[in-house]
């Protein structure tokens, strides 16, 4: 009893240490982002767009619902196909290309149509890799803008 009358607000030695702590390491990450901010004002940064994991799922809906209106609507684009033809699944492909086809190199002269999940999507630049998965098997789809058809197209894939 004797330290709760001694802390200015009845707390613990331990609690009023804790808190003081706590305090402290707000203050310091609030200044470290206003570090950040005065940087990136003073480079001229442009802000950072809101991410999808910022996004709330209504928000979220409401983009992914408009996009898809536009696509069909003003583009004559259909998202979701009703049928798509596969040549090859997944395993089959791995197997059939796996030794005929070096990392980081392609062949020009055929055309495979695959289908699966895409489980992963990350753009570098002017190329776009796709992690498909399906049938317990993976493949990474590497897509460059110069060897698509269309530098409009190449937006939709």
């Amino acid at each position: 009893m004797a330290d709760a009358a001694a802390s200015p607000q009845g707390l613990s030695k331990n609690a009023l240490k804790k808190k003081l702590k706590a305090e402290a390491a707000a203050k310091a990450k609030a200044e470290k982002k206003a570090k950040r901010e005065a940087e990136a004002a003073k480079k001229g940064a442009k802000p950072k767009k809101a991410g999808e994991e910022d996004m709330s799922p209504n928000e979220y809906f409401a983009n992914r619902t408009a996009v898809v209106t536009r696509m069909e609507n003003e583009e004559g684009v259909n998202p979701y196909p009703h049928k798509f033809v596969v040549d090859l699944r997944l395993p089959e492909y791995v197997e059939q290309y796996a030794d005929a086809v070096e990392a980081g190199s392609s062949l020009e002269d055929v055309t495979v149509s695959i289908a699966g999940r895409v489980n992963s999507k990350r753009g570098q630049g002017k190329m776009i890799f796709y992690d498909l998965v399906g049938d317990g098997a993976k493949v990474q789809v590497m897509s460059q803008l110069n060897t698509y058809e269309s530098e409009e197209g190449f937006k939709y894939i």
